[in-house]
């Protein structure tokens, strides 16, 4: 029993920071939704160095940049990846905060004009989809239930969840 009690504690830390995953979670709050992005800061460095490769000259390099500039371009890489729509249209997301940490990072958006009457969310986060091996975490947490979808290259980074009377339906 207590070789198994440590096997699962040494797995779980491994989990979070992982570089193969992402952890996207949307949950209701009292002001609206809310969308947390959880990133390995090897993930984060791995989107830093594939950019700076792409985009070469020092002005480009995000490896040597400063921590401000770092957090500004995570912030506009998420956006421009992540993709939810609701009632045909896209919602927008507003940065809320950025933290970059020595171990993981965290990127947090308020996503405006999100009701609660949807009946269906089409989910495309293309984020890190240069890593063929890379999956996204999508999370939505409503009152009553969880609903967990996996984005990865098998299904071009993209799910849909549906809802009935404001709960998600679980497949």
């Amino acid at each position: 029993m207590i070789v198994s009690c440590l096997l699962i504690l040494s797995v779980a830390p491994a989990e979070a920071h992982n570089s193969f995953l992402s952890f996207f979670t949307l949950q209701q709050k009292e002001s609206g939704y809310l969308l947390t992005v959880n990133l390995s800061q090897a993930t984060v460095q791995s989107a830093y160095e594939s950019y700076s490769e792409k985009m070469p000259g020092d002005q480009n390099n995000l490896l040597t940049s400063n921590v401000n500039d770092q957090e500004k371009w995570l912030a506009q890489y998420l956006e421009n990846t992540i993709s939810l729509v609701a009632k045909g249209k896209r919602i927008p997301l507003s940065l809320e905060s950025v933290f970059l940490g020595s171990h993981e990072s965290k990127v947090t958006f308020n996503l405006l004009g999100l009701t609660s009457d949807i009946e269906r969310l089409k989910i495309n986060i293309r984020s890190f989809e240069d890593n063929p091996s890379h999956h996204n975490i999508f999370l939505l947490k409503s009152r009553f239930k969880s609903v967990r979808k996996i984005l990865a290259k098998r299904n071009s980074f993209s799910s849909e969840i549906y809802f009935h009377k404001n709960e998600p339906l679980t497949n």
